[in-house]
């Protein structure tokens, strides 16, 4: 079988991710044009949660070491403007 054939079933998980993707990146850049909107860092943050979790379903290791830093961004920020 060809690799398209075997990589077919997994259609699923790119739309996925591609579609989170383009959600995070729209909820980090409004959050960029007003930060005081702290809701979207947390948009941002829940969308690269969601990513994370597609991934590790079908456990693609290489992107997740990235995602996960990727995580600690949005974090920094919130930590940042609401420190404990």
């Amino acid at each position: 079988m060809e690799l398209k054939g075997r990589l077919q079933g997994l259609e699923w998980l790119i739309e996925e991710v591609e579609a989170s993707l383009h959600l995070a990146y729209e909820a980090l850049e409004s959050y960029l044009a007003d930060s005081s909107d702290e809701a979207q860092i947390r948009f941002c943050l829940s969308y690269l949660h969601q990513i994370h979790g597609s991934l590790k379903i079908v456990e693609c290791h290489g992107p997740l070491l990235l995602l996960k830093k990727w995580k600690a961004w949005p974090k920094v920020c919130w930590s940042s403007m609401f420190p404990m």
